[in-house]
């Protein structure tokens, strides 16, 4: 399992160094790689890691860098998940900003917690994680997999500390949402409240990483 995520100018160094921190103490390593934000794209900088690393692995995760797993397994729960090479994982995400076929629902594995295998994404002809004129970051990918039959296996919230976008059926994600008891994702990372919101999440995780599953605590 290769595992990355990305930063940069915009997405602070303060980040990265929490996240690198809770994937350590947890025995996984993570390829946290500086790109030129926002210079160049997220799914830009996530097509040209995967085009240089080649063939050279057999699942891929991604994660954004103000994201981590809530549990120590939940690398292994990913690869449980994406080991019949025909299922594409991750937190529940819509492009509510996208309208297809006059329909903004369409619910996608987000690039948050992000998990496939080698031999499906080169099936589905190694789509971008650019985003294209029906897709965000990433959703391109669970586009593909519907049109050709794949599964989709999405984690929804448990927990949302400030609704912002829509899921449809009652469901929302936004500032600081819990996927299931797996993942933690603050979102827009470039806000020093959210920023702070991530930090602190991190350092809890840190002092407790046994712990079964942490809600983020508010902050004022």
């Amino acid at each position: 399992m290769v595992i990355a995520s990305f930063y940069g100018a915009n997405r602070g160094a303060r980040l990265a160094d929490a996240q690198r921190r809770v994937f350590e103490r947890f025995g996984w390593p993570i390829n946290q790689v500086e790109v030129e934000f926002p210079r160049c794209t997220h799914g830009f900088a996530v097509d040209r890691f995967l085009t240089e690393l080649g063939g050279d692995y057999d699942y891929f995760m991604l994660f954004d860098i103000d994201a981590v797993p809530l549990r120590s397994d939940f690398v292994n729960v990913a690869i449980d998940k994406i080991r019949d090479q025909r299922t594409v994982f991750g937190p529940a995400q819509q492009s509510n900003h996208i309208v297809v076929n006059d329909s903004v629902n369409h619910l996608y594995a987000g690039p948050s917690a992000f998990a496939i295998s080698r031999k499906m994404y080169e099936a589905l002809g190694r789509p971008t994680f650019d985003g294209t004129a029906r897709s965000d970051c990433a959703e391109e990918i669970t586009w593909r997999a519907e049109e050709q039959g794949y599964t989709v296996c999405l984690i929804f919230p448990a927990h949302v500390h400030e609704r912002r976008w829509q899921l449809g059926n009652g469901h929302a994600f936004g500032i600081g949402t819990t996927y299931g008891d797996l993942v933690f994702h603050a979102f827009l990372p470039g806000n020093p409240t959210n920023e702070r919101l991530f930090i602190e999440q991190c350092e809890r995780l840190l002092a407790h990483p046994t712990a079964d599953r942490l809600e983020p605590r508010l902050i004022a």
